[in-house]
């Protein structure tokens, strides 16, 4: 008996309830399946356990240590300014738009139909031409009315 007891000298209460509770229900590698290991055995188990919970106390540490250094903080970006900056790219491109789309899948079936150069915006839910598209001339009709 007093061998566990200097097993378990410096040892936190909680080392010593994991360490026993997981000896009971065999969930250490290498413990002995009997439920008595010897003192120094135990002593290594503590050891171990004591080390695992210093490296999550370490761990938890250095994420608290962590400082965002940059000399000033970022604006997170809104969706309404997204849009705008998505609509502003096609108006630098000139990029006409050619149509509007509920979803994805809409935008797949009408895929074969665009020019060269086409542009899929998704957060615009739009398709637009190639660049220059929308200032160039409309294709003559060879119908006149």
């Amino acid at each position: 008996m007093e061998s566990y007891l200097v097993a378990c000298a410096r040892c936190t209460r909680h080392a010593i309830e994991t360490v026993v509770i997981k000896l009971i229900r065999g969930e250490i590698d290498g413990a002995p399946k009997a439920f008595a290991p010897s003192s120094a055995e135990l002593s290594t188990f503590l050891r171990d356990e004591m080390d695992a919970v210093k490296r999550q106390i370490s761990l938890a540490q250095q994420r608290q240590q962590i400082e965002d250094n940059r000399p000033a903080a970022i604006r997170p970006i809104r969706l309404e300014d997204r849009i705008a900056t998505a609509k502003q790219q096609m108006a630098d491109e000139d990029r006409k738009l050619l149509f509007e789309v509920i979803d994805h899948g809409q935008f797949m079936a009408r895929r074969r139909e665009l020019p060269a150069g086409s542009k899929y915006s998704a957060i615009l839910s739009a398709v637009y031409g190639p660049p220059g598209s929308n200032s160039a001339p409309e294709p003559a009709s060879d119908i006149e009315f």
